[in-house]
């Protein structure tokens, strides 16, 4: 694999920045940039694994009840439930899934 120098790498990542601020779809920004979107997809995609994890700041409701017969989680306007509590790190997966789904995509 061929190595990308210091200005091309900043060159992605700010495509990578515009595209996210421009509300349009990766197609739609790539087309207007004379950019392939498989490229686009590829740099955005290792980009991301270079940055930190995220953390989103979780609110547990005072009368929460981890014995309730369902388990239900709202990641922006998706609400998912689960008949019994998941597994941690199950959870943590889809969590990190979706987090890395398209934004301009929703449930």
């Amino acid at each position: 694999m061929r190595s990308v120098n210091r200005k091309e790498s900043e060159r992605r990542e700010r495509l990578v920045e515009q595209q996210r601020a421009s509300g349009l779809s990766v197609v739609e920004f790539c087309e207007k940039r004379g950019v392939h979107p498989r490229a686009f997809y590829l740099w955005r995609a290792k980009l991301e694994g270079r940055q930190k994890p995220m953390f989103q700041e979780v609110t547990l409701e005072p009368d929460i009840d981890l014995g309730a017969t369902t388990f239900e989680l709202r990641l922006g306007s998706c609400l998912l439930s689960f008949p019994s509590l998941p597994d941690p790190q199950w959870l943590a997966n889809v969590i990190a899934a979706c987090d890395s789904f398209d934004k301009e995509r929703s449930c």
